[in-house]
């Protein structure tokens, strides 16, 4: 079945159908941890992140966030799947920078498991990438959303892991991220 989607993500691309890649990557998601998926859901993040890049898939914002998370959640712990976390994080990020005005409502954003991105810091600590992803995924929400900076910021080690991220990213021009994280978040590293 994964192979079929091949087609429909460039055909969804190429047609701006975010619905129909929100619709892809939910279906990749639920098969999470399978490697028959890992392609078809790389492949329809990279996509959705393509859009979201280019402005095209901003009206989609509210509805992908939750398919987002949920595909994190699917895929966080399987093997060989931390391409598929750094563009969904990448997805996130871009996706954050589409709401209109700061601390706009994020639809759904209460049912958002947002504690997956400090599961993600700490599991992916080999990948310079993820970490630099998740830092910007934390301040793009924080930015956009009060509700998310105060549930983040409640977390119990978040301080700790943008700490910690700082010392795992290598890029020394993107080690500046947990420390936007942490300023969106009113705190001090």
């Amino acid at each position: 079945m994964a192979e079929e989607y091949e087609e429909q993500i460039e055909a969804a691309e190429e047609s701006e159908d975010t619905t129909k890649l929100l619709d892809i990557i939910a279906d990749c998601s639920a098969h999470g941890g399978d490697e028959d998926w890992a392609e078809a859901a790389e492949g329809s993040l990279d996509a959705l992140f393509r859009l979201a890049k280019s402005g095209t898939a901003s009206s989609c914002a509210d509805k992908a966030l939750p398919v987002l998370f949920d595909s994190l959640k699917a895929w966080k712990d399987a093997n060989d799947a931390e391409a598929i976390v750094e563009v969904a994080l990448g997805c996130i990020v871009s996706l954050s920078k589409s709401y209109e005005t700061t601390n706009d409502d994020v639809a759904g954003e209460s049912t958002l498991d947002l504690s997956l991105l400090i599961s993600i810091l700490q599991k992916f600590t080999d990948e310079s990438t993820v970490q630099e992803q998740a830092c910007l995924a934390i301040e793009g929400l924080a930015l956009v959303s009060d509700s998310c900076k105060e549930r983040f910021k409640a977390m119990d080690g978040m301080q700790a892991e943008l700490v910690a991220a700082k010392e795992r990213i290598i890029n020394e021009r993107n080690k500046a991220y947990p420390s936007r994280a942490a300023e969106a978040l009113g705190l001090i590293l």
